[in-house]
């Protein structure tokens, strides 16, 4: 799988692959969208583009624990483009180790999921960007 880079989100640590990280930007102005679904936290400046911005945890149906979003991983596949919301520590490592199975409250985003390991004493969700942006909530609100 190669390197990935690790974030936390709702209490959890999730990844993407580092190839389709574009970058990470600390979290500032939020402009709203309207009438919006629960997980679209709404629409950030990244150097002068209009990214939306969504809460995994939202999108994933996490309930562990909220943690403060600190920061967006800009995340492309393709055409798409997004920011995900998440939270310190941050950072890239090897997906190495031991594939694990989902845990019992991972959420209704499981087909979002590539591979679950163990990195470091945490259970870390691998996600792919492709099925992130395929999830019926996310392909309803994305830009054809």
């Amino acid at each position: 799988m190669g390197q990935v880079v690790r974030f936390c989100v709702g209490g959890r640590h999730v990844a993407f692959p580092v190839a389709n990280v574009r970058e990470v930007v600390p979290l500032g102005h939020v402009s709203a969208v309207f009438n919006a679904p629960a997980f679209v936290e709404g629409l950030i400046n990244v150097r002068g583009e209009a990214v939306p911005l969504f809460d995994l945890a939202t999108l994933l149906d996490f309930r562990a624990g909220q943690l403060r979003n600190s920061l967006a991983v800009i995340v492309e596949s393709g055409r798409h483009v997004a920011g995900f919301c998440g939270s310190r520590p941050v950072d890239i490592v090897e997906a190495t180790g031991e594939a694990e199975a989902l845990p019992g409250d991972a959420g209704s985003g499981l087909s979002a999921v590539r591979l679950v390991l163990k990195i470091e004493g945490n259970t870390v969700l691998v996600l792919d960007p492709a099925r992130v942006f395929e999830l019926p909530a996310v392909s309803a609100v994305r830009s054809p």
